[in-house]
């Protein structure tokens, strides 16, 4: 199975360990044609995004993008918090406009100013056992809903990662939204017993490594072995089967 795209990646512009070059110079050698920098945003606790290192970032790639010889295509975007039962994401509204790819997912280590009014919500998702967890379904799906709402949003990343969901009200929306599901390559277990609801639904699929190191990207050993243990049509696959289509965030104005 020949995968030509990773949509999901991590520099040391946040918490990876390689830096968009070097990252950019595996995913040639491993012969993908696309990649999407994802790297932490805004309220991330350990190395989050600033608006000095997006802007560097979105000049090196630039830059890239520019040289004669550079054989693939580098999509820039962020990897958003969701914050709340309100479906908040940190990332200022003036980065939307200038960003090519929106992946939101859940995510635990955040920044205090985020438990301020949050805490239910970020400690249980968090830190407590799968029955607390499930406790938070109804509300973790109202979050989700609201985000896609809101926000431009093109990838929902690494479902059912801590915070649980209602995977069959997720996917309805997402496919309403024109939303991305990821496969993600780190996280592949999580939504595998939710795989069955996700085909049936005929949402849009996407892969993504979530590399964090040089040796992950454009590895997908565990989402070829899904793929093919269901019989997921590659068609329906950002990445393998088709090419992604993202929002364009030129007019983006939040939704209150």
């Amino acid at each position: 199975m020949e995968i030509f795209g990773d949509y999901h990646i991590h520099t040391t512009a946040s918490d990876g360990m390689a830096s968009l070059v070097d990252q950019t110079k595996i995913a040639i050698q491993v012969g993908l044609k696309e990649i999407a920098v994802t790297d932490h945003s805004w309220h991330t606790l350990v190395s989050s995004m600033s608006h000095h290192k997006f802007a560097t970032q979105m000049e090196a790639i630039g830059m890239m993008h520019q040289a004669n010889d550079l054989d693939i295509k580098i999509y820039h975007g962020i990897e958003g918090n969701l914050l709340n039962r309100n479906g908040d994401m940190d990332i200022p509204d003036d980065i939307m406009p200038h960003l090519d790819v929106l992946a939101c997912g859940f995510h635990r280590y955040l920044e205090a100013v985020c438990w301020d009014k949050n805490m239910k919500y970020l400690l249980v998702n968090g830190f407590c056992g799968k029955k607390a967890r499930e406790k938070m379904i109804a509300t973790n799906t109202w979050a989700y809903l609201s985000a896609m709402e809101r926000y431009p949003i093109d990838i929902l990343v690494h479902l059912q990662h801590r915070a649980l969901v209602d995977i069959k009200a997720i996917c309805e929306k997402a496919k309403e939204k024109d939303i991305y599901i990821e496969l993600n390559e780190k996280h592949i277990k999580d939504i595998e017993p939710c795989i069955g609801d996700i085909i049936e639904s005929g949402v849009k699929l996407i892969v993504g490594s979530d590399a964090h190191t040089k040796k992950a990207v454009g590895k997908f050993d565990n989402t070829i072995a899904l793929i093919e243990k269901y019989n997921i049509p590659t068609d329906r696959i950002a990445g393998i089967g088709c090419e992604p289509k993202f929002k364009d965030k030129s007019n983006y104005k939040v939704e209150e």
